[in-house]
């Protein structure tokens, strides 16, 4: 148990090759919605969507939002976004059908002790051959040091008649000991509108990379969203999406919601890489005040590693 642990939190902190991958396990989303649902990319979530899929950006309000997360082996996550719905008066938004402009800002630190040191080596693109409980990985020589990572996404949508287009740009840094790493990669998404009930999703990530260090695999995602008005006032969604990074990473999820305001939310992933694989759960809620503050709370909870991670959202629209 000690050892998937470590596994998973080195491999987030160090094997920037496969860090799609594990941005939904840490839930570099900036929502609790689109964690407890799990299945982000379909998800017409505006916050997670600066991150997710920039399609989803798409808002008729401002929207400021805090995230923050509390999660294993002494992590915890926080970010500041802010979805702003842009001016059609201006020509310029007004030609290329730009709609709105969102802006995330993560932070993380881990602070390393002797008894959480990581220690693992011989890792490679074909995956974990090794894993030496008395080998400190070599790049960071770790005691009682601090480790700390920041991301800055920002994402534009275009709204046509049938369809949006979303473009995402995403900045990355590291820094452990002495090693540091910075990158920098492309994502661009399309979101088709079949009817007032489905829409499907496809986004392509990584399809352009500044870092000349680690190698960020161009990978491939498609998902589903379809709403149902049970009654009037309740409505039901259910999303399922599908990532092809290296293996597979496949994601269903449902939320229903009672008049506008409260909403109760739930679940599923398979992910797998190489000779990785975990399943997770989540559940959580939703409350929206009437002067326009969003309450979300997510509970998950991975397979390999059987411990609680929480996580609150604070929004308000304008």
């Amino acid at each position: 148990m000690k050892k998937n642990k470590f596994l998973v939190l080195f491999l987030l902190l160090f094997n920037k090759q496969i860090f799609s991958f594990f941005e939904d396990i840490y839930n570099l989303k900036g929502s609790a919605r689109s964690v407890a649902t799990s299945a982000s990319l379909s998800n017409d979530d505006a916050i997670a969507g600066i991150t997710t899929n920039p399609t989803n950006i798409l808002s008729q309000k401002n929207i400021l939002s805090f995230f923050y997360s509390s999660m294993f082996g002494g992590l915890s996550n926080s970010s500041l976004s802010f979805v702003y719905k842009l001016s059609e008066k201006n020509n310029l938004f007004r030609k290329t059908k730009l709609k709105n402009f969102g802006i995330s800002i993560f932070y993380n630190n881990i602070e390393f002790t002797n008894s959480t040191q990581l220690e693992f080596n011989d890792i490679n693109q074909n995956g974990i051959k090794d894993i030496d409980e008395e080998v400190i990985y070599d790049k960071a020589k770790i005691k009682k040091d601090l480790n700390t990572n920041i991301a800055l996404c920002l994402a534009t949508v275009s709204s046509f008649e049938k369809f949006l287009l979303g473009f995402g740009l995403k900045y990355f840094y590291s820094k452990i000991a002495s090693y540091t790493s910075s990158f920098a990669t492309l994502d661009t998404a399309v979101k088709l509108i079949l009817n007032n009930s489905f829409k499907i999703s496809c986004k392509v990530n990584n399809l352009l990379s500044t870092s000349n260090k680690e190698n960020y695999p161009l990978n491939f995602e498609v998902g589903g969203i379809y709403s149902y008005n049970i009654t009037p006032l309740l409505l039901l969604n259910i999303n399922l999406d599908y990532a092809t990074i290296k293996d597979n990473v496949i994601s269903l999820g449902g939320e229903i919601t009672y008049n506008k305001k409260y909403s109760l939310r739930c679940g599923v992933s398979k992910l797998s890489y190489n000779k990785i694989s975990t399943n997770t759960f989540s559940t959580g809620f939703g409350l929206m005040l009437d002067n326009g503050v969003l309450i979300d709370y997510a509970f998950k909870v991975l397979q390999e590693i059987q411990e609680n991670m929480h996580f609150v959202s604070l929004s308000y629209r304008f």
